[in-house]
């Protein structure tokens, strides 16, 4: 209509604009009109049948961060009147969190909400994402997969309700040390509520062990279910002996972020337990650790896995496959698919930070070029679409990189893989995924299974170890109990249990106060006995030379390839050896033991494991010194058998230039002439605890005796006849060394007496 563009000299201006796409690329700008939309609805609380005053939370899950002001509230659906549950927490997260408390004449045989428009939001609630859309409320169908009732079995009865299984009263629920043990389904103890199991036996000891755990966390709810079953069992397990060292478990709440002052508030200045089960994060452990070390206390994380925080001497032990054996497998599997450049992209604190640095240093010592790395918030959609902009830039100028992807949970992995469907690069480039984010068989769905499958994501996984069937089938009967299914993380939950009530009952039996902070020192140094003394869910667990509980699991490599399905590759073994710990062994160092012993009798047998308990409290008595670089090596003992064949393992790691430089042994006289001449053209020391001829003493043959005297003998043979009247003696002696030289000694010894 006659408008026109002029500068103040009247000239016409250009209306060129620049190229397309110019404007994202020279700004900031984002623009966000999509709105929150809820993804699913279901309940950490264990399925199983409530009764009135019992607690059930229900989680409202959003595909992004919704930012919450008043109080929304959720309507579930009841056989009579409905109930209005309140928001409980879940400002500033993709979940929120509502909490059911049973009322008297409440009923109903699935819990679910009221229709799809259950969730609402009086007085002027608001849910909104950090753009300021407003969230679309709108619920999973009940019913539906996603939905409260459709994933979850709760069932509501009271006294007065009318229905849920026909009126007839609940089951009796079961006890863990007088708390609800949650073994079928039922809501934990909202606090800790230690008693005594030992019901005032005199030959029995109660100790308070602490739980702690995040409320509402649903890994952490399943986990109090496994550790309130192993609980049991330990203390059953103790039926009917005289002596008697029993588990009253309680529970602590652990705010993520606030671990320190979660365990703070347990000890209650010295009235609360000196031992934990946890905590189960590893930022966690970092902010528990500076407490629990500094006032003396024991914790076993069942799952924490940062290599950072294998730290001796801290009192926190981790029972973990450890990050750094897990890369080595790692970076082979991207070596072995040819990839030469890999984009490392990880979610934010302790887990995503320490677990970044030893996969790419493990890359990177591979060969492989390692970009710098991408970082994000867990949880956190509009993180992960940032994070993946950046991602799919440097993908995009390294032709052929793959994606390494460090994130922590099955929901956090679905979710990023569907948010990545927008970036070309990222959508097209091999995923690699370490361990814990996913499960198979993880069920992916739409973007979420395009971009697996035309990424070809492949992933470790952790497997059964190779021992510990019998303890794995009581941990799924206990899970099934509950209406579980078992997972890793409930096998090293219940292996926690056992270690730390193992270490605990041996203090006592040595005679310690283990309800004294000197007891709980007894306790941290029995810690290394009890892991070998436990085979467990995840096989024999070994303490390492971090002060972390190492089990032989391995590891299976799954992939999500062109079928759209999981499918198993193959398997990568893990290294449980107590050297392999790296962090702790680069300050303090490590060398290797040889235990040489005889085969096939009880005595020989017996000799290997009081040389093995040796070097377990040698090793645990450094791990409780902590680190430092003057300090001695830790101690890696191997038993070799000995016999008279060239073959036998003592001899020919004796004889190769990679066996240890010391041997603890032979024993006998005969075993010693046999090795002390391969010892010396090896260069290695041979201590023999119990070696007597004196025929085989020698200066400068690397042969060293813990043995008598026998003049010493003589004296004392001669001294007792003397008391005795004895006139005269005669020698019988088995022939050979040890015994016709030896007899002979002692002869010319009592004779020059």
């Amino acid at each position: 209509g006659g408008a026109t563009l002029k500068d103040a000299a009247g000239n016409d201006a250009n209306r060129s604009l620049p190229v397309p796409d110019s404007l994202s690329n020279q700004s900031d700008i984002a623009v966000d009109a999509r709105m929150p939309e809820v993804t699913r609805v279901t309940s950490p609380t264990p399925d199983g049948t409530y009764t009135e005053g019992m607690e059930i939370e229900v989680s409202v899950t959003f595909d992004e961060t919704v930012l919450v002001s008043g109080t929304p509230a959720l309507e579930l659906e009841m056989d009579g009147e409905n109930r209005l549950v309140d928001y409980s927490s879940g400002h500033n997260t993709t979940a929120l969190t509502f909490l059911y408390t049973v009322r008297d004449g409440d009923s109903t045989a699935d819990l679910g909400y009221a229709g799809q428009g259950a969730l609402t939001l009086p007085g002027g609630a608001t849910l909104k994402d950090a753009a300021g859309n407003d969230a679309n409320r709108s619920l999973p169908a009940p019913g539906s997969e996603r939905s409260l009732g459709g994933s979850k079995d709760i069932v509501v009865l009271t006294s007065s309700g009318g229905s849920g299984n026909g009126g007839v009263s609940p089951p009796p629920l079961p006890v863990v040390n007088g708390t609800d043990g949650m073994g079928n389904g039922t809501a934990p103890p909202p606090s800790p509520t230690p008693t005594d199991p030992c019901g005032g036996d005199a030959g029995c000891t109660t100790v308070d062990v602490g739980a702690l755990l995040a409320r509402g966390e649903p890994f952490d709810e399943q986990r109090w279910v496994a550790f309130s079953a192993a609980a049991n069992r330990f203390n059953g397990m103790q039926d009917g002996q005289a002596e008697r060292v029993l588990i009253s478990l309680s529970r602590h709440n652990l705010t993520h972020g606030m671990a320190g002052a979660a365990v703070s508030a347990a000890h209650d200045g010295g009235a609360g337990p000196l031992y934990y089960l946890g905590p189960t994060f590893s930022g966690d452990v970092a902010g528990a650790s500076g407490y629990i070390g500094t006032n003396g206390l024991v914790a076993v994380s069942p799952s924490s896995s940062a290599a950072s925080l294998g730290v001796p001497g801290d009192g926190i032990y981790r029972i973990t496959p450890p990050v750094d054996r897990e890369a080595g497998a790692m970076a082979g599997l991207i070596a072995g698919a040819s990839v030469r450049t890999v984009v490392p992209a990880a979610q934010n604190g302790e887990f995503g930070s320490s677990t970044l640095e030893t996969m790419t240093a493990a890359i990177a010592a591979a060969g492989i070029n390692v970009t710098d790395p991408v970082r994000f918030d867990a949880a956190n959609a509009s993180s992960w679409r940032g994070a993946l902009a950046g991602i799919d830039a440097a993908l995009a100028a390294e032709p052929g990189a793959a994606l390494l992807l460090v994130i922590g949970f099955e929901e956090d992995f679905a979710g990023m893989a569907a948010a990545a469907a927008a970036f070309d690069s990222a959508r097209a480039a091999r995923w690699f995924v370490p361990s814990g984010a996913i499960i198979p068989p993880l069920a992916l769905e739409g973007d979420a299974a395009a971009v697996a499958q035309s990424a070809r994501t492949t992933t470790l996984v952790f497997e059964d170890a190779a021992g510990g069937a019998e303890a794995r089938a009581a941990v799924r009967a206990d899970m099934a109990d509950a209406g579980m299914n078992a997972t890793t993380y409930d096998y090293s939950a219940s292996d926690a249990v056992f270690v730390l009530g193992g270490a605990i009952r041996l203090a006592a039996e040595g005679g310690a106060n283990v309800s004294s902070t000197d007891g709980a020192a007894a306790v941290r140094s029995n810690m290394l006995a009890a892991a070998r003394g436990h085979s467990g869910a995840l096989g024999d667990i070994r303490l390492d030379a971090a002060g972390d509980l190492r089990s032989p699991i391995s590891y299976g490599v799954w992939t999500f390839g062109g079928d759209g399905e999981w499918s198993r590759l193959g398997a990568a073994a893990a290294d449980d050896s107590f050297c392999s710990a790296a962090a702790a062994v680069a300050e303090r160092g490590c060398t290797e033991m040889g235990v040489i012993v005889g085969t096939g009798s009880a005595a020989d047998a017996a000799a290997a494991e009081a040389a093995m308990l040796a070097v377990d409290d040698y090793n645990s008595r450094l791990l409780e010194g902590g680190t430092s670089a003057s300090a001695p090596p830790y101690i890696e003992a191997r038993v070799l058998g000995i016999n008279a064949s060239e073959s036998s393992p003592a001899r020919a790691a004796i004889a190769s230039a990679t066996g240890p430089a010391a041997y603890v042994g032979p024993s006998t006289d005969a075993d010693l002439a046999l090795l002390r001449a391969g010892a010396a053209a090896a260069g290695v020391l041979l201590f023999s605890p119990a070696s007597t001829d004196p025929s085989l003493a020698a200066s400068g043959d690397g042969v060293f005796r813990l043995a008598y005297d026998p003049t010493d003998a003589a004296e004392a043979a001669l001294a007792a006849m003397e008391r005795d009247g004895v006139e005269a003696a005669a020698f019988v002696a088995a022939s050979g060394l040890g015994g016709g030289a030896g007899a002979e000694s002692a002869a010319g010894g009592m004779s020059a007496l």
